[in-house]
């Protein structure tokens, strides 16, 4: 059983996170080789069209707003064979974390009154 204080551990950690929203992206690299990353700029999980992580492009990402980049090639950084489903889960733990907590913490409140 996780002990109160790894919740508050778990808790810290969350709220020390830049705050949320966050967003999964997909856009290319320098070479336009995939690449995939978590933002806090709004959008939908299907390529850009763009060279998003490439220092050049005009039509780069927001690199103040890049949380996270979850597939990179070139310059090879990130490459793994669950890319997307790992930038889904890191974008939606910005709010599934707090929510978890909560929802742990509400539990917990509940036995504790029904065992008094």
């Amino acid at each position: 059983m996780m002990s109160d204080a790894e919740l508050t551990e778990i808790e810290t950690r969350a709220s020390a996170a830049t705050p949320g929203p966050w967003y999964a992206h997909a856009t290319d690299d320098n070479v336009f080789s995939n690449a995939r990353y978590v933002s806090l700029e709004p959008g939908e999980f299907r390529h850009d069209g763009k060279q998003g992580m490439d220092e050049e492009s005009l039509d780069k990402a927001d690199s103040e707003k890049v949380i996270a980049i979850t597939l990179l090639q070139s310059p090879h950084l990130a490459d793994c064979d669950e890319c997307d489903e790992n930038t889904f889960f890191i974008a939606h733990a910005r709010s599934d974390i707090p929510r978890l907590i909560a929802e742990i913490r509400r539990l917990r409140a509940m036995i504790s009154e029904v065992q008094s």
